[in-house]
């Protein structure tokens, strides 16, 4: 999978819910910050999808495991961004 570059971070990451939720937090469950986990993968996500015509063309791979890790945030981001 090709990697996307995390606004709020300034790094980039592989686009799978747990690296994300590995390099925002440690990965430890923290269900109160879920809206602004949700906010920085969806950010992520919407960068990685405005970037992909201006590079190189190549499809936006998304991985989700379907978890509701530290609240759902991740997923929530994954329904956002198809949506």
């Amino acid at each position: 999978m090709p990697t996307v570059t995390v606004p709020a971070l300034g790094r980039t990451v592989v686009p799978m819910g747990y690296n994300l939720w590995f390099v925002l937090n440690g990965a430890k469950d923290q269900p109160a910050r879920a809206d602004e986990l949700a906010q920085v993968t969806l950010g992520a996500y919407r960068a990685a999808y405005e970037s992909a015509p201006a590079g190189n063309r190549a499809p936006l791979v998304v991985g989700n495991h379907f978890n509701d890790w530290s609240g759902g945030g991740f997923a929530r981001a994954v329904e956002e961004s198809m949506g």
